[in-house]
């Protein structure tokens, strides 16, 4: 009976997964982590937060199906197997096998003073061996910790930074250019709605203006500095499955899967940059910049979440959403009356990434460096920790990848 019931769960969470990533899951092995070990001078909870790093960098690499923490310990649970101290070879086999994945990642994290020694191993379920192993000396703290983390995805994966992605986007553009957003309200946080009737988004008009820009407290958001930005109009909500479907009917583009939750008002998903792109160029609209987005999601506010200290009140993550995406705006908005901002799906920006592009940015509407291999991504999704859903907050993807976790919204500058 017990084997009869992990097999159960575990055939109910592939099928789940192979539903999530429709168009690329026959190809994708399932592929599951344990937490690093932590050795002397480490703590557990430093250790557990690397592991999940390494989960969303395996994730992005758009080349598995990744067992979720939630899901792997309830497979171990009902096994009566305990993970706590299994840290053998066999072992860890033995886990892998109980969870059905190809692979299965693991290794040991401690620190001899300042210097940290990260050691992380690939397992071949099938074989028992060992396929890879990638070993950094870390310094710089967890900054320094993040980076190697994402170094040692990279080698171990295969998908080293590739060279300038040169995609062609086709062009949607209408013949006949949209008509300018029409005015609609003065919204209750006192700012003016309008209506872009291309794709019906209602839009909020943020004031021309400076704000404080990124956190001096995480690696690539440092250092806090002042940007000025001309006034723009930003949608009020994610765009939308129907939004999204008319752009698609209209164009004859193929429709991206939602993954059987439901279409109409959720966010739009399974879209890559260039698809969002085409979409901004058909609504005569335009994707955020970095510094667009996060002086709309802070809301002249200094709140750690778009509108809120406490995630809860304003965003879809890990903690509240299960597995899944929600209706846009059955949140709180934040003080400039817009939705969504952190969590239920990440959002696409304009910009190229750079890590340290905050030291040598532009003080007048900065557009981001001039090239680069991944695009910019803000806001965390349903399946991020509070962490990643910062207002300042700095992601990136390959500009070509597509998944459950990514959506975005649009923008259009208001003409001088």
């Amino acid at each position: 009976m017990k084997k009869f019931l992990v097999i159960f769960i575990s055939v109910t969470f592939f099928l789940f997964s192979a539903n999530l990533f429709a168009d690329t899951a026959k190809a994708k092995p399932a592929v599951a982590v344990v937490d690093l070990q932590a050795k002397e001078g480490v703590s557990k909870d430093i250790a557990a937060m690397l592991s999940d790093y390494l989960r969303t960098q395996l994730f992005n690499t758009d080349r598995y199906i990744m067992v979720t923490r939630e899901n792997m310990e309830a497979i171990l649970k009902e096994q009566n197997f305990q993970q706590s101290g299994c840290t053998s070879q066999e072992c860890v086999v033995q886990m892998g096998q109980m969870l059905g994945v190809s692979k299965i990642f693991t290794g040991t994290l401690g620190a001899i003073g300042s210097i940290y020694l990260l050691n992380i191993k690939m397992l071949n379920i099938e074989t028992g061996e060992i396929e890879k192993a990638e070993s950094e000396k870390v310094t710089g703290g967890k900054e320094g910790l993040l980076e190697a983390i994402e170094i040692i995805a990279s080698k171990m994966t295969g998908s080293e930074i590739e060279k300038t992605l040169t995609k062609i986007i086709k062009d949607s553009t209408p013949a006949n250019i949209p008509p300018e957003p029409t005015y609609i309200e003065t919204n209750k946080k006192g700012y003016k709605e309008y209506k872009n009737k291309k794709d019906g988004s209602i839009l909020i008009y943020i004031p021309a203006g400076e704000f404080t820009m990124g956190s001096n407290k995480h690696g690539n958001e440092k250092p806090v500095h002042t940007v000025y930005l001309d006034g723009y109009f930003i949608s009020k909500y994610e765009i939308t499955f129907e939004q999204y479907d008319r752009f698609c009917s209209e164009t004859g583009r193929n429709k991206p899967t939602d993954a059987g939750w439901g279409r109409g008002t959720r966010p739009v998903m399974n879209v890559d940059w260039y698809d969002a792109v085409a979409y901004c160029k058909w609504a005569g609209m335009s994707l955020p910049t970095e510094a667009q987005w996060e002086k709309a999601a802070r809301g002249g506010e200094s709140y750690k979440y778009s509108g809120s200290n406490d995630l809860k009140d304003v965003g879809w993550y890990l903690k509240n959403a299960g597995t899944k995406t929600y209706y846009v705006g059955e949140k709180k908005s934040n003080e400039y009356g817009i939705y969504d901002m952190s969590g239920n799906v990440w959002e696409w920006c304009s910009d190229w990434y750079a890590k340290r592009y905050y030291k040598s940015s532009p003080k007048n509407n900065s557009k981001g460096p001039s090239s680069g291999s991944y695009r910019v991504r803000r806001g965390g999704g349903w399946f991020n920790y509070a962490y990643y859903c910062r207002c300042a907050y700095r992601y990136y993807l390959k500009p070509s990848v597509s998944n459950a976790g990514v959506g975005f919204r649009t923008v259009k500058i208001v003409e001088k």
